[in-house]
């Protein structure tokens, strides 16, 4: 299972990770606990769903995937109240999953899951970086949105917990595109023309702004692997929140950070060192 799983890391939702980003990740990190159970959240919802895809398929240097433009705009709100769009034109593959793969996480354009792929792809996904929202998010909210889409679209709760940890351990990460550049910065309590914005709004946490792929810092793809195994072990284990998750995933970041440079003052590719040994892996305690 753990390789199966592992080839869902790399691959889902077929998002890009930038060639070259700031090496500063300001930690702001204030995890939502709110989430899009089934039937817990009535504001979770899909918009002009279902996915509908034009039959002209769509081929990208140097991928082996086969992408397809969405025939017609799709809205997404997650548990924050955030309106999430994918574009018409959009392109997609349905998360790129091997067919090797089907049984464990369901076919490419499974109903579950093939509505939040799009509105994940829109903003990391591959061939779309020409679009306005195209990182206009930060990655963690980003991630996060994925979570939510896949439980409004029916994935149950723990294959969706696992998708999740995969595109957070494995996932691209990135600083803020050009077009949240000139976002206008609203302090508490400052009033704009027409309307007041409350400090206390719908809008995800800004959470940190930038970030740098574990694999571009030089994780190897052994220990990511033995990364989600650990984390499919936790959520099988423990059950947790999506907000215990995610703290839990914060923690074992950091420790992977803290594994690549050692490594790097090493100068090994991926030293010898258990996951145990920069900070325990069966997960902080979470209300």
């Amino acid at each position: 299972m753990s390789r199966r799983l592992f080839v869902l890391l790399l691959s889902l939702s077929a998002c890009t990770q930038p060639v070259s980003q700031s090496a500063n990740n300001p930690v702001d990190l204030e995890v939502p606990t709110a989430s899009c159970e089934v039937n817990g959240n009535p504001v979770c919802a899909f918009f002009n769903a279902p996915l509908i895809l034009l039959t002209t398929p769509i081929r990208l240097l140097l991928r082996k995937e086969t992408f397809y433009p969405m025939a017609n705009e799709l809205k997404f709100v997650d548990s924050g109240k955030k309106t999430w769009t994918a574009p018409k034109g959009t392109l997609t593959d349905g998360a790129s999953i091997p067919k090797v793969f089907v049984p464990v996480v369901g076919s490419p354009t499974s109903r579950e899951f093939v509505n939040a792929a799009a509105i994940h792809d829109a903003y990391c996904g591959v061939g779309n970086d020409d679009l306005a929202q195209f990182h206009s998010e930060t990655w963690q909210n980003v991630h996060r949105m994925f979570y939510d889409a896949l439980r409004v679209g029916g994935t149950p709760a723990k294959k969706a917990k696992v998708m999740y940890s995969a595109v957070y351990l494995g996932g691209p990460r990135w600083t803020l595109s050009r077009h949240n550049n000139n976002a206008i910065e609203v302090t508490r309590g400052q009033q704009l023309p027409g309307f007041q914005l409350s400090t206390k709004s719908g809008r995800s946490p800004m959470r940190s702004q930038g970030g740098i792929a574990l694999r571009q810092l030089g994780v190897s793809d052994h220990r990511l692997r033995a990364e989600l195994q650990d984390a499919v072990e936790f959520i099988n284990t423990e059950n947790p929140s999506i907000a215990t998750l995610e703290q839990y995933l914060i923690q074992r970041d950091d420790a992977l950070k803290a594994l690549a440079s050692l490594n790097q003052s090493h100068g090994d590719a991926d030293v010898h060192t258990e996951p145990s040994e920069l900070g325990s892996p069966s997960g902080p305690s979470y209300p």
